[in-house]
């Protein structure tokens, strides 16, 4: 999906229906800090991955241990993301 308004829509129409989500932090009209602020004031606990260029500088709040799973940096190992996913534990 390449518009995070729908995605935020279409996960919290039924988050049961999704395993994760993985969003990029730089987006055009919407930041990952405003995507994770949105599912996770609805759907407290469901699993988000960040991915960013930024993922040593990133400094935003609402992007922590508590409200996602794992940061990334770009490019993204998607083994390293994998493993994350599927252990369910924190990775940077």
């Amino acid at each position: 999906m390449d518009d995070p308004a729908l995605a935020i829509e279409t996960i919290l129409e039924d988050p049961e229906d999704w395993d994760a989500l993985i969003s990029d932090y730089d987006m055009p009209g919407m930041s990952g800090g405003d995507v994770v602020e949105a599912i996770t004031g609805q759907a407290s606990g469901f699993p988000i991955f960040i991915v960013t260029a930024l993922a040593r500088r990133l400094s935003d709040s609402r992007i922590n241990k508590t409200s996602v799973k794992g940061v990334f940096a770009n490019p993204v190992n998607l083994g390293h993301l994998a493993k994350a996913r599927s252990n369910g534990e924190s990775s940077t």
